[in-house]
């Protein structure tokens, strides 16, 4: 909306800025937090580039990013970096549109540090009418492209939607030069998204944002965000996705360096009612950049968490540790190598096995099913454990006096371990199903005893708890059934899981 207005008279985004630092600066909040801002302006031409597009899933469809790149942004970055708390520092290029209304001091980069101020109520000359914006019919089709796909989803039950979770989060940077971009630049930079895209959806991941920065391109990818149940191996999908686009990259002659860890962070909506995002926000958001800044050119480091979720699959070697900003002890951190030889695979998944049985041996069966499950190609150990005990509570194996082992049952009742409620919980039914279905499942496994639940109370809870989806809930109910998740029992108000 500020565009138009801001090409005619630049200096106004001065202006702007200055009520933004005035209003806000210093502001005590209920929580007891004060907010306080530093900021940086700069100016020049950019590139408005939609790239991606490649699609998540038949429900969601493609997903495309809008990135601006340019010199300005590059500017501004270097400025900011120079700007203390409650400080508001104009790039050396800048600095002409505002000099006559504004004084400064020099900064050591050679940009200008803002030291008078303007009244917060000062009126704003616009010597341009504000232009009329025509009214969009069905634009969503189009601007749903541009979401992320959980606000798709989410967005009207968004107080229902934080939560602090597990979660694997990836940065990575694209060695590109963007001084001076052109559409060779554009292209390149769509290739690339679309490789990102490629690793990471088929894994139940999440491209969170895409943007320039001052080294490139930055992407931060994460898995186990909404829509999406964490999984336990999402930091096996995180560091196979990250060779995946390591691959794809360097074959399109671009160099990256990916940081990946694993841990608790909250994700959720921020924002109003107006305009919001989904986030993720928490520690191991930070150390993932930090470990995309020491893994250099080319290089893929992760944190002791991913690299024991991954370590049953993926080989690691051990490097030093790193010293970060936020840690007061080194962090320890490794190197993916390559993907663990077959043999040698299975062998660890049968000791993991024969531990959590109990058992000093398995039948040839269960070994052949646990190879089966491994030749999907992500499992972790605790993965493992708990098909394990699903096996064991759902009676599909029987451990016999003896310490042996038997099946009992047919073992492809499970979804690659996994029970049916299990499987759709964790976003892992490739069919096209709405997020009303989803939440559904969750409600009912909540209100469940001994796999038993009443639908009226699930129709109760469910309707107070998401009032936009109550409509959907007998709809909801039918394709629990047809899916298998759920049975009537000879009670007509009665559900067995």
């Amino acid at each position: 909306a500020l565009q138009p207005l801001l090409q005619h008279k630049p200096e106004l985004a001065q202006e702007l800025a200055e009520l933004m630092h005035s209003r806000l600066s210093g502001k005590p909040f209920t929580s007891g937090v004060t907010l306080r801002l530093h900021q940086s302006i700069s100016c020049g031409h950019f590139w408005f580039a939609h790239v991606g597009g490649a699609q998540l899933n038949r429900h969601n469809g493609p997903r495309r990013e809008f990135l601006v790149i340019g010199k300005g942004l590059l500017e501004a970055a270097d400025a900011l970096d120079e700007a203390t708390i409650g400080s508001l520092v104009i790039s050396a290029s800048s600095w002409k549109y505002v000099s006559e209304e504004f004084s400064s001091e020099h900064t050591k980069l050679g940009n200008f540090r803002i030291t008078g101020t303007i009244p917060p109520d000062a009126e704003m000359a616009c010597p341009t009418p504000a232009r009329e914006v025509p009214p969009m019919y069905n634009a969503w089709p189009m601007l749903k492209l541009y979401c992320h796909e959980g606000a798709r989803d989410l967005q009207d039950i968004a107080p229902f939607a934080a939560d602090v979770r597990k979660m694997t989060v990836m940065f990575i940077r694209l060695a590109l030069d963007l001084e001076e971009p052109d559409l060779g630049t554009v292209e390149q930079t769509n290739a690339a998204v679309l490789a990102i895209q490629a690793a990471i959806y088929p894994r139940k991941g999440t491209l969170r944002q895409f943007l320039q920065d001052d080294k490139g391109l930055l992407a931060i990818a994460v898995m186990g965000m909404p829509p999406f149940s964490p999984h336990d191996n999402d930091p096996l999908r995180a560091v196979l996705a990250a060779r995946e686009m390591q691959e794809s990259l360097e074959m399109l002659g671009i160099n990256v360096s990916i940081g990946i860890t694993s841990g608790t962070a909250y994700s959720g909506f921020v924002g109003s009612s107006g305009r919001r995002e989904m986030c993720a926000m928490g520690s191991i958001v930070n150390m993932a950049a930090r470990l995309m800044c020491k893994a250099g050119v080319g290089g893929i480091l992760v944190d002791r968490d991913t690299h024991d979720a991954a370590s049953l699959m993926i080989m690691f070697d051990v490097v030093p540790p790193v010293t970060v900003k936020g840690r007061d002890a080194p962090l320890e951190v490794f190197k993916p190598t390559g993907k663990r030889e077959t043999t040698m695979l299975l062998q660890l998944v049968r000791d993991i096995v024969m531990q959590a049985l109990n058992v000093a041996h398995i039948p040839e069966e269960l070994e052949a099913y646990f190879s089966e499950v491994v030749s999907i190609g992500e499992c972790s150990p605790s993965f493992i454990r708990g098909i394990c005990a699903n096996l064991v509570d759902n009676g599909h194996v029987e451990v016999i006096p003896d310490g042996s082992v038997q099946a009992t049952r047919d073992l492809r009742d499970l979804e690659n371990g996994l029970t049916r409620l299990q499987a759709l919980g964790r976003g892992d039914f490739d069919n096209k199903l709405m997020i009303h279905v989803q939440m559904l499942a969750k409600v009912v496994c909540f209100l469940s005893h001994n796999s038993l639940f009443s639908v009226d109370l699930a129709k109760h809870v469910y309707s107070g708890s998401f009032p936009n989806f109550a409509q959907d809930f007998d709809g909801g109910i039918a394709k629990l059934i047809e899916l298998g998740v759920i049975q009537q029992t000879s009670a007509e108000v009665v559900y067995e899981i």
